[in-house]
């Protein structure tokens, strides 16, 4: 996809110098990224298809990234074709050295939301083609889980793409793949996600997609553009406090599912482990329009007693 194409009209994406960046608009893009890694790799083997998109949180830690002089020396080594980053970046990268201000696209929102924006655009919007997203987050069981709803979901004769700690398969009428493909997440980042959606719905027409969703997704907006059909939470107990800090922020992390990326239309349904002390927190803050049930191991009113 050409540069001009992928960015214009996208909401809250700023030139800098438009007039400049012009002469960038014909460039194909052949990979959108926040990660320095990849952006060493693609400078070695000088790959100006490169968008880089300035990560604002350590995803180890949470901590929020301030520019060094080896980070600019890696960006001004690169031959990337657009850089994205909020205004604190953008004055942290103009006190520290002159760089292609021509080069650069400004957000007035956070990075993470326009690297979803940008990937979802760049595989045309893949979720529009998936019947039904079902995401399962909690502190544990979502792997059993996912592939418990994968094995109803085949036994049901559905083409079934699943997503998870142990990486990715899908099984279509035509392609069945029961060996994983490894992503090192539980949840890939915005571009191997969007890419994965992009391959299971446009080459092998897979209609239904299980995905393990994880906290540090969901804080870093990976999923965005996925809006849920189904939210299934497993339970919440203390975990990652390395990069949430407080359970507080591990809560509230794991309620976006529910909140921001559960569909709200009448046909959006909640699944909420009764049992789990959190769980009136995940069924207020669903929307009105969505079914909630419960189920648990305790008879405390829940919709189905195991």
């Amino acid at each position: 996809m050409k540069l001009k194409e992928l960015i214009d009209g996208i909401e809250n994406l700023i030139c800098i110098n438009p007039s400049t960046l012009e002469r960038y608009y014909e460039h194909s893009i052949s990979l959108i990224t926040q990660s320095f890694k990849c952006l060493k790799q693609t400078n070695e083997q000088n790959d100006n298809g490169l968008m880089f998109i300035m990560p604002t949180l350590n995803e180890i830690n949470g901590t929020e990234i301030i520019l060094d002089h080896s980070t600019i020396n890696i960006l001004l080594n690169s031959s990337l074709s657009a850089l994205v980053v909020n205004d604190c970046l953008l004055i942290n990268l103009l006190e520290l050295a002159i760089f292609p201000v021509f080069k650069v696209l400004k957000i007035i929102t956070t990075t993470n939301i326009i690297f979803g924006q940008l990937c979802n655009r760049y595989y045309n919007y893949p979720r529009r083609l998936i019947h039904q997203m079902i995401g399962v987050t909690g502190t544990n069981g979502k792997t059993t889980t996912t592939h418990m709803i994968e094995k109803v979901l085949l036994d049901a004769k559905l083409t079934v793409g699943l997503i998870g700690t142990l990486g990715y398969r899908y099984h279509s009428d035509e392609n069945n793949i029961n060996d994983y493909i490894n992503t090192d997440y539980t949840t890939p980042n915005a571009w191997l996600l969007q890419t994965i959606l992009n391959d299971m719905t446009n080459k092998y027409h897979i209609e239904n997609i299980v995905i393990e969703v994880s906290s540090h997704s969901l804080i870093l907006d990976r999923i965005y553009g996925c809006n849920f059909t189904v939210g299934i939470l497993t339970n919440f107990t203390q975990d990652h406090l390395n990069f949430h800090q407080t359970m507080e922020n591990y809560l509230q992390s794991k309620l976006l599912l529910f909140s921001k990326y559960l569909s709200k239309s009448s046909s959006s349904i909640a699944i909420i482990n009764h049992d789990d002390p959190s769980y009136e927190y995940f069924i207020n803050i669903c929307s009105k329009n969505t079914k909630i049930y419960t189920y648990g191991l305790l008879k405390k009113n829940q919709n189905s007693f195991l």
